[in-house]
Order: C-alpha cells, then structure tokens, then sequence
C-alpha cells in the first residue's frame, strides 16, 4: 500500500461556541427562567385575589338577601343607601292592604 502523500485533513468544525456567544445565550436563558419564575408568582397572586374577590361577592349577596327580607328589596344604592323600591310590587302591597 502506497503512503499518503498530503496530510489527513482534520475536522475543521469548532467544537465550541466563542465565549461571548456563550455569555449572550446564559444570559438570554437566566433572563428567561427569571420572568418565567415571576410570571409564576404572579399567578399565585392573582388565584389569591380572585378568591378574596369571590368572599367578597358572597359577602354582599348574603347583605342583598338580607335588605330583601328588611326592605322588600335588595335595590339599594350603593353611593348613598337609597332604597330603590319596584313601583309594581308597591302597588299590588296597597292593593293587597285595601282589599282587606
């Protein structure tokens, strides 16, 4: 078998990356996992607010259930506590009351 006259060739691809390639893309990642982390408490916050939002929401059904049995009605103006009563249902009451 004859000798090889030119030099076997080498791979020439880089094994690595340039270091500040590498720098931009750790940085680019560790960006990345610190708004996903953010992101998460985020969520957190907001499934315990709308928990606090439903008690509330509950809170004043239960006030409007009340003002229905004290008043006849839970029409009632928040800004001034104006009682806001339904014409009709005034009406078939002295209606009801004359009959008797």
């Amino acid at each position: 078998m004859a000798k090889r006259k030119t030099p076997k060739v080498e791979n020439l691809r880089p094994e690595k990356i340039d270091k500040k390639e590498l720098e931009a893309i750790q940085t680019i990642g560790t960006n990345i996992r610190k708004l996903q982390a953010d992101l998460g408490a985020l969520e957190t916050e907001k499934h315990s607010m709308l928990h606090m939002v439903a008690n509330l929401q509950s809170t004043l059904h239960e006030y409007k259930d009340n003002f229905n049995k004290k008043y006849g009605t839970d029409n009632i103006s928040m800004a001034d506590g104006t009682i806001k009563y339904n014409e009709d249902e005034h009406n078939k009451a002295d209606k009801k009351n004359n009959d008797r």
